[in-house]
């Protein structure tokens, strides 16, 4: 996982271990290029 989100995660309030071990597990980290669009109006 990405350490700049845990850092952010971490400002608001201390993680555990278990934390964030189930935070890596369930995050996708994925780049987008500029421009891309993520959603759509259905």
């Amino acid at each position: 996982m990405d350490s700049k989100l845990l850092n952010h995660f971490t400002r608001f309030r201390p993680l555990s271990i278990e934390e964030v071990e189930a935070i890596d597990e369930t995050m996708r980290y994925q780049e987008y290029g500029k421009g891309t669009i993520l959603l759509k109006e259905a």
